[in-house]
């Protein structure tokens, strides 16, 4: 059997759930050979650094932005969040 093919035949479903399955983690989200959930990961950081630096005023920021940066950080630790547990 190859796995590499398109036209992939195989009987039984073990096998075709494994092909499936190779095929989704050797090209599954990432984008110019970097993860996404990567990606996402490091952004949570610099977001959750911003919000906690400006919330103990150790840079002065106004609150529009404060507050925007806080839901960005929930929108991408959510993104972040599900792409990780279906990457499982």
């Amino acid at each position: 059997m190859k796995a590499n093919t398109e036209e992939f035949l195989c009987s039984n479903p073990l096998c075709l759930l494994r092909f499936v399955y190779e095929k989704r983690r050797d090209s599954a989200m990432k984008i110019g050979g970097v993860s996404i959930i990567l990606i996402l990961g490091i952004t949570n950081f610099v977001l959750f650094l911003l919000q906690l630096s400006s919330g103990l005023r150790w840079v002065r920021v106004p609150m529009t932005l404060h507050r925007k940066t806080g839901i960005s950080l929930f929108i991408t630790a959510f993104i972040h969040g599900t792409l990780a547990l279906l990457a499982q």
